[in-house]
């Protein structure tokens, strides 16, 4: 009756829990999770009662799936795929779940270790790693502690399982996590036992203490067996023997490690007294694992060669070797995966490059296509509307020598016979270019060289056009001539050509002005030597009133 009432307070006292953060969840996968890491077991219990095919919503699924996955993997269940995991990670990879995103990556490599996918299951801790917060020391620990556990496994002889060992101890130390400080230490020592005594020696002596504080036997015993191991690396047979005699005692010949016979029996026969070491000898069961079948049998070996059988010596010297051999090939075979998985990942990165830098060249030649389709019509079109503009030139020209041609009022026959000719050869000339085809630029070129050429050169038609503009407008050009001094032929010129009606744009088609710009600016010019405040299109139209 109490458990349910327990329950029940859990489910009532959490559904507030779960709808915290903006999303809401299943109040009773909040209640799981409070027992996840401290109860997994009640935690599997509700997760199994509730199912996963009761969940609403795909983030219930997801966060279902995640604590599934967590519950089983802390009750020692062996995963088999990772399907369930990868539901969960798949939803929370969003990022709008930072916490949930984080767990499902540690828990996607848990699975990939059960599995024996050894390189998939560290790639998912390293983004996890990348995923954690960097204050997040708990978690940091965690995902060092078991990336270094991966590596002891795979037997890489790189001392990387020791780099991240102290690493995940760093991170506990942050945390004061005593209990995952004490596993690290435990490891550190015995690992540094083929490498660096006096690190060996630190670390195992500090977990110890660590141990005897937090009052953890199970784990104050197999320190202390790993402490009898390193003695007897350095050959202190009599500290080994001693502290596997305290072992053996203090747990009624049951000791956590089996190895600690091992090292009583070695440390006997090391010290020459065989009889001894053969009076434990029936306590040792043969191990399973590759590492401890090694001293198992040199342990052997070392005991048939003191009872003077160098035959069976040799022989489990040879059995020795060959697992030592075959954990030394392994360990080369995983360096190798790993080696594979790198560069068929990197492979794999550099074809996304490539065909990404290919995708990139496609759109740029394509942008280039376009622009250079757009530049040539801008072009065409900037062509085309200079054609057009010459075109009207020509038109405006043209109209302007009609106008000037059939205008006889106080035209001299002198004039008409000087003009007419020029301006007969400038019709007919225009006239001709203007017939069965468009005027290009270089017909346009042409034409204007020519008029300019012909009015140049006929001075008939120049001193005859500036009498008629003299008495058209009551002897002005003669009258400037006399006044202004700084008046040039050039200016006179233009004067006369305003004065019988030409535009800006006609009188460079007869002058050696390039633009009709140029002509509006030496207008100015001019007007500035005349002292008036108009145009002189203005002065010669107020000359006629």
């Amino acid at each position: 009756m109490r458990g349910i009432l327990l329950y029940i307070l859990i489910f009532l006292c959490l559904s507030v829990a779960g709808c915290r953060g903006g999303r809401s969840y299943d109040s009773r996968l909040v209640a799981a999770d409070s027992l996840v890491a401290s109860q997994p077991d009640s935690a599997l219990r509700i997760l199994r009662d509730v199912g996963f095919d009761s969940m609403c919503s795909d983030a219930d699924r997801a966060y279902f799936a995640l604590l599934l996955t967590q519950a089983k993997y802390k009750c020692d269940e062996t995963i088999t795929s990772t399907d369930t995991i990868d539901i969960a990670l798949d939803y929370f990879s969003d990022g709008s779940d930072a916490d949930k995103r984080l767990r499902s990556l540690i828990y996607r490599g848990a699975s990939l270790t059960d599995m024996g996918e050894i390189t998939a299951a560290m790639e998912a801790y390293k983004q996890a790693e990348a995923a954690a917060s960097p204050d997040d020391y708990e978690n940091l620990g965690y995902i060092n502690l078991r990336m270094a556990s991966l590596y002891n496994k795979t037997y890489i002889v790189d001392s990387t399982d020791l780099v991240k060992y102290k690493k995940a101890l760093y991170y506990y130390n942050k945390s004061g996590n005593k209990h995952y400080q004490l596993v690290c230490m435990s490891a550190i020592g015995t690992l540094n036992r083929t490498i660096n005594n006096d690190s060996a020696y630190y670390y195992l002596t500090s977990a110890l203490n660590l141990a005897e504080e937090l009052d953890d036997l199970n784990n104050y015993y197999i320190i202390l067996n790993t402490l009898a191991g390193y003695y007897f690396n350095i050959n202190d047979y009599e500290s080994a023997k001693n502290i596997s005699l305290q072992i053996i005692d203090a747990t009624d010949g049951n000791p956590f490690e089996q190895n600690t016979y091992y090292y009583l029996i070695s440390s006997y026969i090391k010290l020459g007294k065989t009889d001894s070491a053969l009076c434990y000898l029936p306590r040792i069961k043969m191990p399973t694992d590759s590492a401890d079948l090694v001293g198992y049998f040199d342990m052997l070996s070392d005991l048939e060669k003191s009872k003077g059988d160098f035959e069976k010596a040799n022989y489990y010297y040879q059995k020795s070797s060959d697992i030592a051999g075959d954990i030394l090939h392994r360990s080369l075979q995983s360096k190798l995966i790993e080696a594979e998985a790198k560069y068929n990942k990197q492979t794999t990165e550099l074809l996304l490059v490539k065909e990404k830098y290919k995708n990139n060249i496609a759109i740029i030649i394509i942008l280039l296509l376009i622009i250079l389709v757009l530049v040539i019509g801008i072009l065409l079109i900037i062509k085309f509307l200079h054609i057009k503009n010459q075109e009207n030139q020509i038109k405006q020209l043209q109209i302007e020598i009609s106008n000037i041609i059939n205008d006889n009022v106080m035209m001299s026959n002198d004039f008409k016979q000087s003009a007419g000719t020029l301006f007969s050869t400038i019709k007919n000339l225009v006239q001709s270019k203007n017939g069965s085809k468009k005027i290009n630029n270089e017909d346009f070129i042409k034409i204007k060289s020519k008029l300019i050429t012909d009015a140049t050169s006929n001075k008939d038609f120049w001193r005859y056009l500036e009498m008629y503009v003299d008495n058209k407008y009551k002897g002005v050009i003669t009258q400037l001539r006399n006044s202004i001094s700084d008046l040039t032929e050039s200016d006179i010129k233009l004067l006369c050509l305003i004065g019988v009606g030409f535009s800006n744009v006609s009188v460079t088609f007869l002058t050696d002005y390039s633009h009709n710009h140029s002509v509006c600016n030496r207008k100015r010019v001019i007007a500035e030597k005349m002292n008036i405040d108009c145009s002189i299109e203005e002065y010669f139209a107020r000359l006629t009133k």
